[in-house]
């Protein structure tokens, strides 16, 4: 095409060039337009109507195809990120790492570039497409060649101590748990916190943070009804942190566990084959099922008067002793007339 436009000399080709700037322009204009229907639609969270209307799946294309048509275009590689950000957001990991990966590979002067290494570094270090060797590459490259960059901390991250990150992990899950609305759990990011503290105090029993996360854990895990997490986390410090400060609360948390929720919970649970089989994998029913977990409450109620004798709570250790194991309805009948002799006597 060149030669037919060159035999009109300089003209010609001038003309060819601004053929070639306007179908650039045209195809930006496209493109920018899409974005901003897609960017509408994602404020009013229609993201469903995305996928029913193929508004994001027209996007795609378009940076696709203009990605293939101008390759050496200084807006390809931006395009090719974006389209990584949005394979990102949509949690097609594979085509998201496809498309930073050829802005990695291709286009290293784009202003996309850092970009491109930090987004596909946290998705080989991911549960979802775990490459640690190839995250730990990305993060190299990126503090080699942006030694002040704004993703330094992230990339410094990746390379501490597994102890220390997880750490940080906990503290960050810990502040977005207690950030949200008052009154409201997040049940979600409750779970996935319980399941770091199970992680962590199993694998670093000795850090001088397990026993603390044991007993939050345990507390976290028994509001939200898992009473199994709840007593693993308790009884770690019951077998293992004698000195720990909450040592006697633990006890105690443990004996109303096993009274008041482990019965429930072990009714609940044995109905719920697909969620034993994801959540419990350690889970041995048949044994705890032969539990009777009111006297394992009773041991730790007893243990508690044994060790605490002047403890400000043996009051209400005693009372609930004497209570445990009684029917609910003898319990309030019993203290009905305790009121009403008392009563009587006020007369």
């Amino acid at each position: 095409m060149i030669n037919r436009f060159w035999k009109y000399g300089p003209m010609g080709l001038l003309f060819l060039l601004l053929m070639a700037c306007s179908a650039e322009r045209s195809a930006q204009q496209k493109i920018k337009e899409l974005e901003e229907r897609v960017a509408a639609s994602l404020e009013e969270q229609q993201q469903n109507v995305l996928v029913k209307d193929s508004l994001l799946g027209q996007l795609l294309f378009a940076y696709a195809d203009y990605s293939q048509q101008f390759k050496d275009d200084p807006q390809t590689p931006i395009y090719l990120y974006k389209m990584g950000s949005y394979y990102y957001r949509m949690q097609n990991w594979k085509e998201a790492s496809k498309h930073l990966e050829m802005v990695i590979d291709q286009f290293e002067d784009s202003k996309a570039y850092p970009e491109a290494l930090l987004l596909a570094a946290s998705i080989y270090d991911s549960p979802h497409d775990r490459n640690n060797e190839r995250a730990g590459q990305l993060y190299e490259k990126y503090l080699k060649a942006f030694p002040n960059g704004e993703g330094r901390a992230t990339a410094e991250f990746f390379f501490k101590p597994a102890e220390e990150k997880m750490e940080a992990r906990i503290g960050e899950m810990q502040k977005q748990l207690r950030s949200g609305p008052k009154g409201q759990l997040d049940r979600a990011m409750a779970h996935k916190l319980v399941r770091q503290y199970l992680h962590y105090t199993r694998n670093y029993p000795s850090s001088e943070f397990s026993p603390a996360y044991c007993f939050e854990g345990g507390k976290l895990a028994s509001s939200i009804g898992e009473s199994y997490d709840a007593v693993q986390l308790w009884k770690r410090i019951y077998e293992q942190y004698h000195d720990f400060h909450l040592y006697p609360q633990t006890l105690l948390q443990l004996a109303l566990e096993y009274e008041q929720k482990m019965p429930i919970f072990m009714q609940q649970y044995q109905r719920k084959k697909e969620f034993r089989s994801k959540m419990h994998a350690d889970f041995e029913l048949e044994k705890l099922t032969e539990i009777n977990w009111t006297e394992e409450a009773r041991k730790m109620y007893e243990e508690f008067l044994e060790k605490y004798p002047e403890h400000e709570l043996r009051p209400q250790v005693e009372a609930s002793l004497k209570l445990l194991g009684k029917d609910p309805n003898e319990v309030v009948q019993n203290f009905r007339m305790q009121v009403d002799s008392l009563r009587r006597l006020q007369q």
